[in-house]
Order: structure tokens, then sequence, then C-alpha cells
């Protein structure tokens, strides 16, 4: 298979024929990535970078550190969309640069030079099914019986099997809050997580319990090394990443933090401080009101704010644009939920997105400002299965409407203020090495294998004194 051509939704063996597709199809500009933890039915999972193809000439010369812009999908098993929308984007990105063509989506119109940009100053990586064994169980529900069909249809966790019950919900297993009877108030809303085995927010029997929840860390943690320092003479100042975890459905877009309000005036009441154990996750009309005016409130950097909220409406706008469907930009501890007329707020513990971001702070880990996509709309009357995934002529538009908020946030994430770390067409000069790339790869077939085998020669010497060198 090589890149999708979509017109339903595909199987998880299809999403990987996909993937597999694209790194086939396009050697020099992406590579597939296999995940290190196999899912409780035994199936491997993979992503697709962007930006660093297996191409070795190129591999050797462009071993580039660059700012990385990460999707995930399918977290929850009834939320098919995601993981076509992941793969439409990576394949439009991938011709539209290979083409030196544009793209537009509606009123969405990017320049052949933003493409090109994109590809050649990020590492733009999808992950698109972060949970193929809930996708694959709630995607088969035709076989089964008749008055357990719409349950598994609607499945959300993974396949674990406990004792008497199955799964764990992925976006509440990571290593944020994840003991939420300890850090949040017994009244914050339910949507926080649960420890009974059978509810659908069950968190798991212990952080990071799942291997899905672990290739997620293990990929932050593999880009982290790519990330280039923002000032030469700085080199622990790493430029951010960005990542984006897509769901549905409420039309939103979401920015951290999740577990309670944002505030950006007391550092010391965070989601680290034992002091606020017990209160977290209900809104000022429902805490106890302290000095700071709530019971808490989670700090977060203004100028992280400033950047998350940029983020979110950047995407928002640019959805909008595809075809008209206004998206919410607004912080995750607010999602409307669907029927609540914006009464509750939607406090989670154990969330990708809090974890992601939450990182930089507890370790020397790469910033990533996080957002969540929760992409579809309810259908009434109450019609769940359609909300969560759309019928296929819906979704088509869905996909090319988000694809388009995809596409705007990696453009907006290409601005760096070093000039010695801008990308090519950023800067009035150009590096030696990037005017050989740009040869090489418009090179005929026949060069580009003898480029290829020089570089493997020489680098085969460099090797063998080196190891001459150590004995």
């Amino acid at each position: 298979m090589t890149s999708p051509k979509l017109d339903r939704y595909l199987n998880v063996d299809e999403v990987e024929s996909a993937i597999l597709g694209l790194a086939a199809e396009y050697p020099q500009l992406a590579r597939r990535i296999t995940l290190p933890h196999q899912t409780f039915e035994g199936r491997t999972s993979h992503a697709l970078i962007i930006g660093e193809g297996s191409d070795p000439v190129l591999l050797l010369i462009e071993q580039q550190r660059r700012p990385c812009v990460l999707f995930t999908a399918c977290a929850h098993a009834r939320e098919w969309g995601g993981a076509e929308i992941c793969l439409s984007f990576a394949a439009d990105l991938l011709e539209a640069y290979r083409t030196h063509a544009g793209l537009k989506y509606g009123n969405g119109v990017y320049d052949k030079e933003t493409v090109q940009r994109i590809i050649d100053e990020l590492y733009v990586v999808v992950l698109p099914c972060v949970n193929p064994d809930g996708r694959h169980f709630s995607q088969t529900y035709t076989e089964a019986p008749i008055e357990t069909r719409d349950a598994r249809e609607m499945w959300r966790k993974n396949r674990r099997v406990f004792n008497g019950a199955i799964g764990v919900d992925i976006n509440r297993n990571h290593a944020f809050l994840w003991d939420y009877k300890r850090y949040f108030s017994p009244q914050a809303n339910s949507t926080v997580a649960s420890d009974v085995e059978s509810d659908d927010a069950f968190h798991g029997q212990a952080q990071e319990s799942e291997p899905e929840t672990r290739n997620i860390h293990w990929l932050l943690d593999r880009l982290d090394k790519r990330s280039p320092p923002v000032w030469p003479w700085f080199p622990d100042t790493l430029a951010p990443h960005w990542y984006v975890d897509i769901h549905s459905f409420s039309n939103s877009v979401l920015y951290v933090w999740g577990d309670d309000e944002n505030q950006t005036t007391n550092p010391f009441m965070d989601f680290r401080s034992s002091r606020w154990d017990g209160i977290r996750g209900t809104s000022c009309s429902q805490s106890t009101p302290s000095p700071a005016g709530c019971g808490y409130q989670e700090f977060i950097d203004k100028t992280d704010e400033m950047a998350a909220r940029d983020g979110a409406a950047t995407v928002a706008e640019a959805i909008s644009k595809a075809r008209g469907m206004a998206y919410d930009d607004i912080q995750a501890f607010n999602l409307k939920v669907p029927l609540s007329n914006g009464k509750f707020p939607y406090p989670t513990s154990g969330s990708a997105s809090d974890y992601a971001y939450s990182r930089h702070i507890v370790s020397s880990a790469v910033k990533a400002h996080s957002l969540v996509v929760e992409f579809g709309r309810l259908y009434l009357p109450h019609d769940l299965p359609r909300s969560f995934h759309p019928e296929w002529p819906e979704m088509a538009e869905i996909v090319k409407e988000v694809s388009s908020g995809m596409l705007a946030l990696c453009a907006s994430a290409l601005t760096r203020p070093n000039p010695f770390l801008l990308g090519p067409h950023q800067r009035p000069w150009t590096w030696p090495w990037e005017i050989w790339v740009d040869r090489i790869r418009k090179m005929p077939d026949v060069f580009r294998a003898v480029s290829r085998e020089a570089i493997r020669t020489v680098a085969a010497a460099i090797e063998k004194g080196i190891s001459g060198t150590r004995r």
C-alpha cells in the first residue's frame, strides 16, 4: 500500500500498512519508527517521522537537531477518526513537498514555501493509533451478539484483562497526578478518573502500567534528543516541542492544564506541592475560598500560557477556515461537556497532554507545549456512536479541517529566535552542506547510489581509524 486513499475508516492492519506505505513511498523524507512496547494482545505499534528519511546520505549529512511536532490519536478506542486524520495529513504534507506544491483546505491556504520549510526545519511525527487493541475491538462490533454490540462499538479502553474486568483508560494512566484520590477533591467531577476496573475511566493498577502509555513516553523521550539549543552558548535552553493529542468529540481545541483552573502568580501552588492535596479539581465557584481567591488553581508560567493559548487559537482558526466549522479554544479543565451547557468543569488526572507539558518541570526533558483537539459534535437524539465516529462523508470533511489546523500549528512552530538556527528560507545566507543536501535530493538515482557508496566508504574509513586508535 502506498499513500492512503481514504474512502472509509481503516482497520488496525490497514493503519499499519499505510504507515509502512508512506515510509516506502517517501524514503528520503519519512521513516517508520517501531515502538518498543507490545500491547496486551501482542500488537506492535509504529509512528512516522517526517523530516528524517532512511536515505543514508541524508541521514549522515542531515542529522540536525530541530523542534518537533508530535501528533497522537486513537488513545480511546471508539474515537476512530484520529488515525485517518494523522495519515491523511502526513500524506498531504509529503506529496506537496515532493511536488513543490502548496496545500489548500477550503479557505485555509498554505503556500509551497511553508510546506518546504515545515519538512526542512521541523520533525513532524504522527502516531496514528495509540490503542490498536481497543480500536480493533470497537470496529468489529458487528461480530458481537446483538445485545452487546452497542457496548462493544462504544468501547473506550485498551484490552488488558483483569479479574472479572477488561481495560485501562490510556488517557488516565500517565504520570501526572495519577493517584487522584490523594490529589483531587472528593467533590471533583467523576471525569477525573476511576479506580473501579469496570469503569470507562479506570486509570490502571499503577501509573504508566500500560504499554500504550509507555510508547508515548518513549517517543517523547526520543524526540528530546532532536531539539536544538535556542542559543548556541546556552546548550541547555532547548527549543520547545509541540504535542497534540487528537480525540472526539466536542469541536474544541484545548490547552493545559486539565487538573484545575490556571493561575500565573503563585508558583508554589502547583501539582508538585502536597500542601494542596485533596482540594484540586474544582472550579472557583465550587472551592472553599483562600487568600488566592480559590481553594486551588494550577500554576503555569505566563509566557507558556500565552504560547498555549496562541497555539490553540491558531489551530481553531485554521479549522474554521476549512469549512466554517467553529471550534472553541479553551483550557482543558473548562471543556464544555455535551449536554451540560458548560455547567461543570472537566478535570482530569493522568492525561497525556498534562504529562507531556509537565515533563520539563519535573525533569531535564525538553518543554512540550500541549494541546488536545476534540473533533466532531454531538448528534441528537443522543447518537453517541455517530458522535464519536461520524459517518464517513462527514468524517472526510473533518479530516480536511483538522489537517488544516495541524498544518497551521506546524507553520507557527517554525519561528526561532536565533539566526544561526533559522532554516534556509529564513536566513540571508545558506550553509554549504544545505546546498549539497538539496543537490543530492535532486540527483538521478544512479548518482544518488554513487553518492551513497562514497559516503559509506568514508564513514567506514573513519570508523576503522577510530577503532584502530582505540586498540
